[in-house]
C-alpha cells in the first residue's frame, strides 16, 4: 500500500485515490445499520397510519387523567398539577399537556366527549438522546472529514 501523504521539502501531495478508497471501505460496515434505522422509521409510520392511538397511548392515558381530574368543563389548580405531574411521568412535554388540558376543556364546553373525535395534535414525546452507537458513529464521520478537510488545506497552502 502506498503511504497517505508524500512530503518533499515544501511540497505535501496527498494520493487522493487513496484516501477516497479507504473513506468508501468504511461505508459499507454502517450502510446496514442506516438502513435498520430507516426501516425501524418506515414500519413506526405505518403502524401509526393504519391505527389510532391505544388504550395505552401516554396522550390517551393523560386525556383520562384531564377527564378525572375536571369539574365540569373546568380544571381546578390542584387538578392542572396532578395532570402536569402525570404528563412529566408519561414522557409528554408541560406545553402539550396544556394543549391537551385546552382541548378537553373546549370539548366539555360545547357538550363533546372526550372520546368523540382523535387527537387534535400529535403531542411531542420528550427525545431520548442518540444511542452510543450512533454518536460513535457521528464522531467518526465528524473527524474522517475534518483529517479529509486538514488535508486538501494543507496541500493547498502548500502548493
Amino acid at each position: 500500500m502506498t503511504p497517505l501523504f508524500s512530503t518533499q521539502p515544501n511540497v505535501l501531495t496527498v494520493d487522493h485515490e487513496d484516501l477516497c478508497a479507504r473513506t468508501l471501505r468504511l461505508l459499507p460496515t454502517k450502510r446496514a445499520e442506516l438502513h435498520e434505522a430507516i426501516n425501524e422509521v418506515a414500519r413506526e409510520n405505518s403502524a401509526s397510519a393504519h391505527h389510532g392511538p391505544t388504550p395505552t397511548d401516554p396522550n390517551v392515558l393523560l386525556l383520562a387523567e384531564i377527564n378525572r381530574q375536571m369539574e365540569g368543563s373546568m380544571l381546578p389548580a390542584t387538578g392542572r398539577r396532578r395532570v402536569l405531574d402525570r404528563a412529566k411521568q408519561l414522557g409528554i412535554r408541560a406545553f402539550d399537556a396544556s394543549l391537551l388540558i385546552a382541548v378537553a376543556q373546549d370539548r366539555a364546553r360545547r357538550g363533546e366527549s372526550f372520546n368523540s373525535g382523535s387527537l387534535p395534535f400529535q403531542p411531542t414525546r420528550v427525545q431520548s438522546l442518540p444511542s452510543h452507537g450512533k454518536m460513535t458513529a457521528l464522531w467518526l464521520g465528524a473527524i474522517t472529514l475534518g483529517g479529509l478537510f486538514a488535508t486538501l488545506g494543507a496541500n493547498w497552502l502548500l502548493t
